[in-house]
């Protein structure tokens, strides 16, 4: 019955004529994405339901094409499905009054292209009878249109040319368009030149030119070549640090190894949280390396973001708060309170916003909410603004792989399927990228390695299921493709995500020896490179000095290699009870030190250094030099590390 049928929040469609000469016909679609008519005929309004094909809804009312090639005028009506296909509703001219409840009808499946699906929810564009334009989710455009008539190279044709194709059939074919030239619209802009809104691919890396698993390319891809990824639309208690990643899917687990540290200013400031849920800072205040302690109400599981200063971290109940000044001092704002608000336990792996792009009126952090949804919070201009942006059809959202690293506007997630996923801001759509069944990605987050913000070509490394690293691709030849890299050498896997990356053409992983190895490009070619773990002889440096200096001076310390086979221990040298001066507190720990780099995702701390956390809770950096080599620098103590000499707190005014 009619009466118990609601309508969706869609466009319609209108046509005269389909009854009589002066029928009026408006199309709707029901909320179960069933088509109805609402029909005016001879001064009477009535409701038909026109159904739908078996099994099947529509989410898209699209034109209406209208032949008068047989002798009798004939109308069809182009749909959408809530599958990704497209279906043609064709029913002849009727007289009369008779049988017009029951409308004779024909449904004409037209499928899909057969490497992308029709985006959903968004109706075609006729350009001509015979002609009908849809987008396809992956940002290209898909045209539906009689064989022989369309296609990328063929312009408008005369109707003449329509009547003989008539009785050809339908055919699709793609058109890639700027956007989806490897999903970035930013390419198309005034810097890249006016023929890249057109070919949507110039490269600014020159003439760079690379092998499978290079970075930089500026060859055409071939017109109608399929991406090598099909894509297709889809809707812990605290760790261990001698443990191994887990990959059962426990997002709230991730927490404390995904997002203990944050740098906030390169090479002067980070953030660190303890085990405990205490936020310190790291303090470069001149020239004197001090931690601040940033009180909270509340126990702080992560760090989950750092924009305009701003530090955004989530509390064990799910809120997000933010730390930023005002004129009073240092506060804490709790976002979830806002209107909208959204309890959250995951969010982006790197801050992109304030580094080499321009900060927008659209700029915004992304998070993931207990129940695996994409939640966008717009934070340009403090508008503060909460969205859900839902989650593939199929799968949770288990971790942010790269939010618009890799293609701005995009962000790229893993669900809890072990399969990629991407959302598209500008389109609100999602699709999933096809990779091999073998292949299951662990629920981690990724590392984008990009030559600079203007190139095309770039690739997002993640971890596989079996501890492996991967590479998905980007190459403007050949589309995208995944490449393996494996494991950095026999029986050691990665222990967490990879990352950081530097340089356009090199990351860092960690093992699950507590090791650090680098994956770098030597002429073309992806290498590995093995720098171990920092050991450290602590011995005093000042000798002829009290205390109260020696707490106020880094300490200079000796560092030296310490291979695989061979673990380094040494207790510290100091013992002294706690003291104080001037409201400042000492302290000096003596405890068993473990070098080792424990499996939490390091940070980057500028262009040129890197943070780990050592199994015993210290940190330490490793550093590239001006000839390009990197070296470990230095060993950091931390409030909580069960190993430490000395360090000196404060309190943030």
């Amino acid at each position: 019955m009619v009466e118990n049928i609601s309508l969706a929040p869609s466009r319609g469609s209108t046509l005269h004529g389909l009854v009589g000469s002066n029928s009026q016909s408006l199309f709707l679609l029901s909320k179960d994405g069933l088509l109805l008519e609402r029909q005016l005929y001879q001064r009477k309004w009535k409701w038909l339901i026109h159904a739908s094909p078996k099994g099947l809804s529509f989410s898209a009312l699209g034109p209406i094409l209208v032949n008068e090639t047989s002798g009798t005028k004939t109308f069809s009506l182009f749909l959408t499905t809530t599958i990704g296909s497209a279906y043609e509703y064709q029913f002849p001219k009727l007289s009369g009054v008779a049988k017009r409840n029951v409308i004779p009808s024909k449904w004409i499946d037209h499928r899909q292209p057969f490497d992308a699906k029709v985006a959903r929810s968004i109706p075609g564009v006729l350009l001509q009878v015979g002609r009908i334009f849809f987008p396809l989710d992956d940002g290209r455009l898909g045209e539906l249109h009689l064989s022989g008539l369309g296609g990328e190279d063929v312009g408008p044709s005369p109707q003449s040319v329509f009547r003989r194709k008539l009785l050809a059939g339908y055919e699709w074919s793609v058109i890639d368009a700027p956007e989806s030239e490897g999903g970035n619209a930013g390419y198309c802009t005034e810097s890249q030149g006016p023929w890249n809104c057109v070919e949507g691919l110039k490269d600014a890396q020159g003439q760079d030119q690379t092998t499978d698993s290079g970075i930089s390319s500026t060859m055409r891809r071939k017109k109608g070549r399929a991406y090598q990824s099909r894509s297709t639309v889809h809707k812990m208690h605290r760790h261990n640090l001698h443990s191994e990643t887990n990959d059962m899917y426990e997002p709230t687990n991730n927490i404390d190894t995904l997002f203990r540290i944050r740098a906030m200013q390169p090479d002067r400031s980070f953030f660190l949280v303890t085990d405990d849920g205490i936020t310190f800072e790291h303090l470069l205040n001149e020239n004197l390396w001090i931690w601040l302690k940033h009180e909270h109400s509340s126990v702080v599981r992560g760090i989950l973001g750092v924009y305009n200063g701003s530090l955004f971290v989530v509390d064990n109940h799910g809120n997000l708060f933010i730390r930023e000044r005002n004129a009073s001092g240092l506060i804490w704002f709790n976002c979830s309170t806002m209107e909208g608000g959204r309890q959250v336990i995951l969010g982006s792996p790197w801050d992109v916003h304030g580094q080499d792009r321009k900060v927008t009126a659209e700029d915004a952090l992304f998070f993931i909410d207990k129940n695996g949804n994409l939640i966008q919070f717009i934070v340009a201009l403090r508008k503060f603004v909460w969205q859900d942006c839902g989650q593939p059809d199929n799968a949770q959202v288990a971790s942010i792989a790269d939010q618009e690293l890799l293609r701005y506007n995009v962000v790229f997630v893993i669900g809890n399927d072990g399969h990629l996923y991407q959302y598209n801001r500008v389109t609100k759509l999602w699709y999933e990228h096809d990779q091999a069944p073998h292949l299951v990605l662990s629920r981690l987050p990724g590392v984008v390695v990009r030559p600079s913000f203007m190139s095309m070509s770039a690739s997002l490394f993640m971890r596989s299921e079996d501890g492996g690293l991967v590479e998905f691709h980007w190459h403007t030849r050949d589309g995208w493709k995944w490449i393996v890299h494996g494991i950095p050498e026999k029986d050691v896997t990665l222990s967490t995500a990879p990352g950081p990356s530097f340089d356009g053409n090199q990351l860092f992983v960690i093992g699950t020896n507590g090791e650090v190895y680098n994956r770098y490009i030597d002429d073309s070619t992806w290498k590995w490179r093995k720098f171990g773990f920092p050991s450290v002889e602590i011995i005093n440096p000042f000798p002829n000095e009290s205390i109260k200096d020696m707490a106020y001076k880094e300490q200079k310390l000796q560092f030296d290699y310490k291979g695989q086979n061979k673990e380094f221990r040494q207790d510290t040298k100091y013992h002294s009870s706690p003291g104080s001066m001037s409201g400042h507190h000492i302290y000096f720990i003596d405890i068993d030190c473990d070098e080792k780099v424990a499996p939490l995702r390091p940070v980057p701390f500028s262009k040129h250094s890197v943070l780990f956390v050592l199994r015993d809770g210290r940190l330490a950096e490793l550093r590239k030099t001006e000839n390009g080599s990197w070296h470990w620098v230095r060993i950091i103590n931390t409030p909580t590390s069960r190993c430490k000499s000395s360090y000196l707190t404060a309190s943030p005014s």
